[in-house]
């Protein structure tokens, strides 16, 4: 939960320090934006994996901004701020995706319950690796702890994605080479390839059991 990158869009300075200072205790990775237009720009600068957004802002209201992002992005995880006055403004907003809806002033224990779901939500397409390492399940991409992405050539993510889809399975030196190469008499190969992948990444990345073979191994 911690590697979640989180966008805090709200207007009020003090709800807004109230809400970064609780989040900051979950998340390592954490943007604030004031108004919508601001919060559209570091949207598609920081690509936060959960937003969390005041309703009525200026420039750019938090349903209107929802509607923008919805446009191309289905994965981002929004949890709606909303005053009870603004309750008018939701039926808006049901077709959006939106994972929840929170009466300011915000409960701190109903936020907390707000974001264990919206990452859960969000880290069906994550797959969490040993050394802190993960895996984007969707877009096949390897993630280090600092969210940057690992360079990986095509058979190195050929195999992260076998054994990511497979994630509870051992796979044979003699599988792999059928998998990769379509024959199964490539094993010096798969030894190099796993040994340079691990240098990538971590020693520990891919398991290897006696008699069993190679399995990701997940944190």
């Amino acid at each position: 939960m911690k590697h979640l990158k989180i966008l805090l869009v709200e207007d009020e300075k003090e709800t807004s320090l109230l809400i970064e200072s609780f989040l900051k205790k979950k998340f390592n990775n954490i943007e604030v934006a004031f108004d919508g237009e601001e919060a559209l720009l570091k949207y598609k600068s920081f690509m936060p994996d959960i937003m969390l957004t005041d309703i009525n802002m200026p420039k750019l209201n938090g349903i209107n901004l929802a509607k923008e992002i919805r446009k191309n992005d289905l994965d981002t995880r929004i949890i709606m701020l909303t005053a009870y006055n603004e309750q008018e403004n939701l039926s808006q907003a049901v077709k959006l995706n939106l994972d929840d809806f929170l009466l300011k002033p915000i409960d701190l224990s109903k936020l907390k319950d707000a974001l264990e779901t919206a990452s859960i939500n969000y880290e069906k397409k994550i797959l969490f690796l040993v050394d802190d390492f993960y895996w984007n399940c969707k877009e096949e991409i390897l993630f280090n702890k600092n969210n940057e992405s690992i360079t990986l050539s095509k058979n190195e993510k050929l195999l992260l994605s076998l054994l990511c889809k497979n994630k509870n399975l051992y796979f044979s030196k003699y599988e792999i080479s059928e998998y990769l190469y379509g024959t199964c008499d490539k094993l010096n190969n798969i030894r190099t390839l796993i040994s340079r992948l691990k240098s990538k990444t971590s020693s520990n990345i891919i398991e290897s059991v006696f008699d069993e073979g190679y399995r990701i191994k997940q944190r």
